[in-house]
């Protein structure tokens, strides 16, 4: 699966997620705010747009001062590139970033690790939900990708 691809979501204190994927031993990690908008939906709206009709994604991930920016690419057949790039803020001016983390594996399986993350994580926004994160879970978009990793 995603050449062993592992997505996992932390909480770092009200407002603040970390995610960090690792694959063969290679590990990273993006500190994010949920200022100024909802990253975490964009996230699971760009995974299912990517997996459903297979538009390229890129998610801002907002830190203090620089921008992670998580981007989907499809590839030929059905493989993908996943990649994390460091922005030095929101400009995305792309002759400053600098490429943190890249992956090519079927897009199956990397969107089913992201969606494994976001389910688990999900559980946790049950339980801590107003404690985490200013806006309500993508719950829709969540249950929607899973439909459609099901097909």
């Amino acid at each position: 699966m995603g050449q062993g691809l592992k997505v996992a979501f932390s909480c770092r204190g009200q407002g603040w997620l970390e995610l960090s994927f690792e694959v063969q031993g290679r590990h990273v990690s993006s500190t994010f705010s949920d200022v100024p908008f909802d990253s975490l939906r964009h996230l699971a709206e760009s995974l299912l747009g990517f997996y459903e009709n297979g538009l390229p994604g890129a998610t801002q991930l907002n830190g203090e001062p620089e921008v992670d920016e998580l981007r989907l690419e499809p590839g030929p057949g059905l493989q993908a590139a996943l990649r994390l790039v460091r922005l030095p803020d929101r400009t995305r001016m792309q002759d400053t970033e600098a490429e943190r983390f890249r992956m090519e594996a079927p897009a199956r399986d990397i969107v089913l690790s992201f969606w494994r993350a976001l389910r688990r994580l999900e559980g946790e926004f049950a339980a801590n939900g107003a404690t985490i994160w200013r806006f309500e879970f993508p719950h829709r978009a969540v249950s929607r990708l899973g439909d459609a990793l099901k097909q």
